[in-house]
Order: C-alpha cells, then sequence, then structure tokens
C-alpha cells in the first residue's frame, strides 16, 4: 500500500520519454518485468498495473499479448505534449521453481532490456540477479540510439537477515540516497508527531491498524516498520535500527580524538576500530573479521597492519593515538604456543605494529552481561541522536550481525518456545564480540555496570540487585541506607 508499483511503472513511461530518438523519430525501451513465478504475477502484479493502465487499448496505444497465467507482452504507445513519440514495451515473465544454473541460462537467453524490474526482490534467488545483469542496457542497440539510464530496479517488503539480499543491502556497495530508498514505516512520525508514511492519503482508513491485528510480530516488523526481520530459528541479541543508527555517508574519523578498537582472538579472529566522541557517541568505523577458519595472530594482525597503513587511518598510527580491549581469555596460557612464551594478543600486536601503548589491553570483564549491555547503551536514540552510529560502508559484517544474525538459538522443546541463554557462536558472534569489548571503552564499562548514574534502566544493575550483589553506604559513608554511592559488588 506505499506506492511501489505505481512509481516503477511511471518510471518505465519517463524513462522511456528519455530515450535518444530512432532515426526514425521514435524513442524505444524495453521494461523486463519479472516475478518469482505466475501465480503472484498474474494475482499480486498485472492488477496493480491495470489500475494504472488498460490492458488492451489499441484505440489508445496500449496493446496486449499473451494468455493469462503466462508471459504477456504489453506495448504502451505514446505521443508528449512538446511532440516527442515514445513506444514501451513491457515483457512480463515468471522465474518459476527451477533455480539451476541451467534453468537460469534458459530464461536470459537472447533477452534484451532496457531495465530489469524485479517484483518482491526479496524472494528472487541471487543467480536469477546475476544472470538477468548482462541482458540489461542492450535496448536499444547502440547501431540504433544511443541507450539511456539502463539499470535493475526491485521493490521489495524489508526481508530477512542474512540472506544474499539482506548482505547486499547492507555491504555499502549501494550508495544509500541514491540507489537504495527505504520508505518510512507505516508509523513512522516526524519530529511534530506526524505520521510520515508514505501513500498514506490514498489507503482506507485504519488501513495498517487493521493489518497488524492478526499478523505475527515477525511480519510487522518487516511489513510494517520496514526492518529486516529475523530468522524464525533464533532471537536476536540486540534489538537494532538499522535506518537510525547507520549512517547516511561514510564517517570520517577524527583525528584529534583517539582510535579505539576492540578485538576477540581465536580461530575466527575480528575486531571493530571506532571512536567515542564528545557526547559519548560510539561511531564504527572499520572492521576486520578473518576470511576463513584456524587463521592465526600473525596472518590476522598482518590484515589490520594493511588497514591501518590506508590514508583514513595511517594518521592516528603515525601519533601513536590508538588503543584497545582484547579478550582476557587471549592473554593468558591457553593461548601460548609450546615454541613461543608470547600468547595470542602479544603476537597479534606485533604483526599489526600495534606497539607501547596502541597494544591491547585486558577488557575489565569478559562477562557476557556487561558487555552486552555496554553496547545496547549504545544502540539507542536519544531526543533525536543516536548514542552509536555505524559507518554504512565498512562494517557490513557487524551490521549483518546486529540485524539478526547474533542471535540466541531456538531451543527444541516441545509445547514452549525457550531459546539458549547464550549466544550463538558462529559467523556473526566474533565480530560481535569484539564490538563489545570496543564499547567497554571510554566510560562504556562504568555505565554498563551502573557506576555511571544516569537514571536510566540498566539490565546490569537489575540483575545485580536481583541477585543481592550490592551494598549500599550512605554519603558520610556509614552503613547502613542512605543512596548507592559508590557500588559495591562482592567478588
Amino acid at each position: 500500500g506505499s506506492g511501489k508499483t505505481g512509481m516503477y511503472i511511471m518510471k518505465g513511461l519517463a524513462g522511456t520519454l528519455m530515450q535518444n530518438p530512432y532515426p526514425d523519430g521514435v524513442r524505444r525501451a524495453r521494461l523486463w518485468v519479472l516475478a518469482i513465478d505466475y501465480r503472484r504475477l498474474w494475482g499480486n502484479l498485472i492488477p496493480s498495473f491495470f489500475e494504472w493502465l488498460p490492458q488492451h487499448d489499441p484505440d489508445n496505444g496500449v496493446t496486449w499479448v499473451g494468455p493469462r497465467g503466462g508471459p504477456a507482452l504489453q506495448t504502451v504507445e505514446m505521443r508528449a505534449p512538446d511532440g516527442r513519440h515514445a513506444i514501451l514495451e513491457i515483457l512480463f515473465e515468471a522465474v518459476g521453481d527451477d533455480w539451476s544454473e541451467a534453468a537460469m541460462e534458459a530464461l536470459v537467453a537472447g533477452k534484451q532490456a532496457t531495465w530489469a524490474w524485479f517484483n518482491e526482490w526479496q524472494n528472487m534467488p541471487e543467480l536469477v540477479w546475476q544472470k538477468v545483469s548482462p541482458r540489461v542496457g542492450r535496448f536499444p542497440r547502440a547501431v540504433d540510439a544511443q541507450v539511456v539510464a539502463p539499470g535493475m530496479w526491485g521493490d521489495l517488503n524489508a526481508g530477512v537477515v542474512d540472506t544474499w539480499q539482506h548482505q547486499l543491502w547492507t555491504s555499502g556497495q549501494w550508495k544509500r540516497g541514491v540507489h537504495l530508498f527505504e520508505q518510512p514505516g507505516a508509523f513512522d512520525v516526524d519530529g511534530n508527531g506526524n505520521r510520515i508514511a508514505e501513500n498514506l492519503r490514498h489507503l482506507p482508513p485504519g488501513y495498517y491498524e487493521r493489518m497488524i491485528l492478526t499478523m505475527p510480530e515477525h511480519e510487522i516488523e518487516r511489513k510494517i516498520h520496514n526492518r529486516w526481520g529475523r530468522r524464525l530459528d533464533g532471537e536476536p541479541v540486540f534489538n537494532f535500527d538499522d535506518r537510525a543508527l547507520v549512517a547516511s555517508d561514510e564517517l570520517k574519523p577524527d583525528y584529534r580524538r583517539t582510535l579505539l578498537y576492540g578485538v576477540d582472538a581465536g580461530l575466527d579472529p575480528a575486531i571493530v576500530f571506532g571512536q567515542r566522541m564528545v557526547d559519548g557517541q560510539l561511531r564504527r568505523l572499520a572492521e576486520v573479521v578473518a576470511v576463513r577458519h584456524g587463521v592465526g595472530p600473525k596472518r590476522f594482525g598482518e590484515a589490520v597492519a594493511s588497514l591501518l597503513a590506508t590514508p583514513r587511518f595511517a594518521p592516528f598510527l603515525q601519533s601513536q593515538n590508538i588503543r584497545g580491549f582484547g579478550d582476557p581469555a587471549a592473554f593468558h596460557g591457553n593461548d601460548k604456543e609450546d615454541e613461543d612464551d608470547a600468547h595470542w594478543m602479544d603476537r597479534f600486536a606485533q604483526a599489526a605494529g600495534l606497539r607501547g601503548e596502541m597494544r591491547p589491553r585486558e577488557a575489565p570483564t569478559n562477562l557476557p552481561t556487561p558487555r552486552q549491555q555496554a553496547v545496547r547503551d549504545t544502540l539507542v536514540v536519544e531526543e533525536g541522536v543516536p548514542r552509536g552510529l555505524f559507518d554504512p560502508v565498512h562494517v557490513p559484517t557487524l551490521r549483518r550481525a546486529y540485524n539478526g544474525g547474533y542471535r540466541f538459538r531456538k531451543l527444541r522443546v516441545v509445547g514452549a518456545t525457550r531459546y539458549d541463554p547464550e549466544p550463538e557462536k558462529d559467523g556473526h558472534s566474533h565480530i560481535a564480540d569484539a564490538d563489545q569489548y570496543l564499547a567497554l571503552m571510554e566510560g562504556g564499562y562504568a555505565k554498563a555496570i551502573g557506576r555511571n548514574h544516569t537514571g536510566d534502566a540498566n539490565a546490569v544493575m537489575d540483575l545485580v540487585r536481583s541477585q543481592g550483589l550490592i551494598r549500599s553506604t550512605r554519603g558520610d559513608g556509614r552503613r547502613p541506607g542512605g543512596p548507592l554511592t559508590p557500588l559495591m559488588i562482592r567478588r
């Protein structure tokens, strides 16, 4: 109900009028529309077309060829007020159930199109996206007229995290605001409390309110709030709003401030670089993750050294204004090699070129609750200002993790929905652990365990109170009673 289909129809018509004319003076374009199957093509998309264009009206320049339930071709002839004469061919097809290489080759064979439109793009296999791409921009032929603005289009409700579409969306390959258009959620409001969802005035009253009455929560997130939905086999560790917490453009480091990092050791090491700004906002600027399982500290350190040698980070290395926390377990005996007295963090730091004060220090805790709370403190928006900000290009793995890949695994319990209390150890957990060590820095740990009083609810404080781990002192230092100043937690 947000107007996506109508927008693309108008885009095709307007784009045809933009084309260069053939020798006969007529401008031509071809729009190839692909749905996942013919049931949805004829049940959903084509009826929407007929709200904008008649199916077959030769007297007004619209013709249709093709039976119901199969491929079809619609031709739209236009004459603009300024005298331009244009013809748009719209080819409707479905991908079908066979997603094999041979089937995809057969689908695209011989096709020549100005544009390809993937309807409900979240349902499409990656292979069809790859196969269609070379067929776009081949109409008109260069000998007839130079094509204008060729491309592939896709409309979608927000899909599920960790799919190929989600990885492409969050990878930073597309510049936000130029190639990515994210509509507001159905109930999003502006600073004055006015709803800003698109196309509301053309929808029946209460359209979205009625829809959510019978819709499962995970579908409400995707189809109503326009947020990438979680996989149903787990529960996300964090509530992450990608639209609010990811910057619109690449974040530029502040060379006056310290470059911070958190590093997770092991066979799948990861590191996240960031900066804590004056107002306490934690910016995630870059990441390095192991490209395969079993990467050692030396190889991983060399990859980090390559990043720090780039113009974006070299000034920090030159001024030695870099500080970091690391996984405490990697500083001790279990991470030492027999022939070398250095532990994992020593070997990593040496290979990364992190010497002196730049070497990683042990994080103040390895307990999951305060570490996760330190991250949660940066995933909120206060008075319109996000407490954390993520670079749209340089932290793709971390974004995918926080969009739902980092999760509590769903347990197989008959008659109940339960989740493992520990986050699942997989390709998302290592980058998340690294970010937790980063979030503990420059006040993050103090805030997480409640020493930095803000008056806000704090999950760690609730936990230690419930377990009787807090004792209070009076303002004059005597007990009992008085305010909690300071906290003393028994170990």
